[in-house]
């Protein structure tokens, strides 16, 4: 009987607490509709789910809210109870940040790899770092020359590119492309990329321009035409929005995002 009872009551607690969860991420999805519709957003237009709870902060959970818009999605996470949003705490005692603690359990178990460009590593190290990039961004470009500078020396560490074109960089689509085809002929022109100002040079004349460096021209031109390259980029950059990236540079060490070209963060990965 004591048995029987102590089980009716732990699942009573959990029941208690699945409804609390539930309460708090309905304020979540009311306040923000609340806020959104200043902005002509309609509720209908609003997704929410609960990532996991917070032991450390009491009454808040993690959730991502997704917004659809006419002609995009934009992803965000937050830390909420249900009234107040934050996108940080750092724990006192030990300097814990709340939000890359959740969010590198959250990254290891939904982030899908096989999406990614991988550059470097076995694909099983100890660690991994991801690079989100733009072609045409001025920052990306040098966070590129930094980590060039640093990879060579780098062990035990699977390193991935994922492309995102910013649609203000109009040429940037079509860089990517041009990458992601010098990759499957063993030509990483990343470097030679990020060199040169593309913005005024027409498709044509930059296809051509990196088909003669392939030293297979014919090859080369019908994988940057192809819908296998296309693909690949909308579902690298789609996977960046869902987890809530907007800007590049961006990267993801181990699960901890770092946002910009931001070497302190940076260079304490090589150390």
């Amino acid at each position: 009987m004591k048995k029987t009872l102590l089980i009716l009551e732990m699942f009573l607690l959990l029941l208690g607490q699945t409804v609390y969860a539930q309460d708090v991420l309905k304020d979540f999805k009311d306040n923000l509709a609340l806020n959104l519709a200043r902005k002509n957003i309609k509720k209908e237009q609003i997704k929410v789910e609960k990532i996991s709870d917070v032991k450390e902060i009491k009454g808040f959970i993690l959730v991502r809210a997704e917004i659809t818009l006419p002609n995009k999605k934009l992803s965000q996470f937050f830390l909420t109870n249900g009234e107040v949003v934050a996108q940080n705490f750092i724990q006192l005692a030990t300097g814990t940040n709340i939000l890359n603690k959740y969010m590198t359990l959250y990254f290891k178990d939904n982030f899908d790899f096989k999406k990614l460009t991988h550059l470097k590593g076995s694909g099983k190290e100890k660690n991994y770092l991801v690079e989100i990039s733009d072609f045409q961004c001025p920052f990306c470009k040098k966070a590129n020359a930094f980590l060039e500078s640093k990879l060579a020396k780098a062990k035990d560490l699977d390193v991935y590119f994922l492309n995102y074109p910013l649609e203000t960089h109009k040429k940037s689509f079509l860089l990517a492309k041009i990458f992601e085809a010098g990759l499957q002929l063993d030509k990483d022109f990343s470097s030679e990329i990020f060199s040169k100002d593309w913005s005024k040079k027409k498709d044509e004349e930059i296809v051509n321009y990196f088909a003669k460096l392939s030293g297979k021209e014919d090859k080369f031109k019908k994988l940057v035409n192809s819908k296998e390259i296309k693909n690949k980029i909308l579902e690298q950059k789609e996977l960046a929005d869902k987890f809530g990236f907007t800007s590049t540079p961006a990267f993801i060490y181990n699960g901890n995002i770092i946002i910009g070209l931001d070497l302190n963060r940076l260079n304490a990965i090589f150390k």
